[in-house]
């Protein structure tokens, strides 16, 4: 990437609620002072620049890129003193894209970073559009003793199932991924308490 004083001459303007955009980093370098993304050096750093056009949580992912990478969203213009707002590395343990949900106020100009993981290069998908709202789908009882509940959910968020006996103390049972546009959570032991409701709740 390459920034000149406190304005860009490289990033590349998203506009819109939604859109998706392609990109490559192989001949990408990092600059002096750009700090490390998700944790990681990196080294092969690609940026975007978006207006959130409203108020509202986003997804930022990199789910179709074709190499192992980093994600980093931040405001800011200068790059030596950026303001760091989310950061992923991957989004799940099965695959090497990485996603994060992105809390938007209107008007903000947010610098999203796509770089690879020590290094890697590749092919860039990047997509950024609203987040879809969780919702329940048909419970199912798929055991003698079980309990399975399926969520619509965004794919690559993490999510925490919490149960309860009496909707006033929630507990956290499980921590799952969303993948394919589905949240699935079984439990086992359902019948060991006389009532148990569920819940899903991002990770924060």
């Amino acid at each position: 990437m390459c920034w000149s004083g406190p304005l860009s001459l490289c990033r590349i303007s998203i506009t819109g609620n939604s859109n998706i955009v392609f990109g490559a980093n192989l001949n990408a370098t990092k600059e002096a002072g750009e700090p490390s993304h998700a944790g990681n050096p990196g080294g092969k750093s690609v940026w975007w620049s978006w207006t959130a056009p409203g108020n509202g949580q986003f997804i930022v992912s990199t789910a179709g890129s074709d190499f192992d990478t980093l994600l980093a969203v931040y405001t800011g213009s200068v790059v030596s003193s950026l303001s760091s707002v989310a950061a992923s590395d991957d989004a799940q343990s099965q695959t090497r894209s990485a996603a994060l949900i992105l809390s938007a106020i209107s008007g903000t100009s947010y610098q999203i970073v796509v770089d690879g993981y020590n290094g890697d290069a590749g092919n860039v998908r990047l997509l950024i559009r609203p987040v879809m709202p969780l919702s329940f789908a048909q419970p199912a009882k798929p055991a003698r003793g079980a309990f399975q509940a399926t969520f619509a959910a965004e794919p690559g968020i993490r999510f925490l199932i919490q149960a309860s006996t009496n909707f006033a103390n929630w507990s956290t049972v499980a921590t799952v991924v969303g993948q394919d546009g589905a949240l699935n959570y079984l439990d086992t032991q359902a019948t060991n308490a006389p009532a148990r409701f569920y819940r899903a709740v991002r990770e924060p």
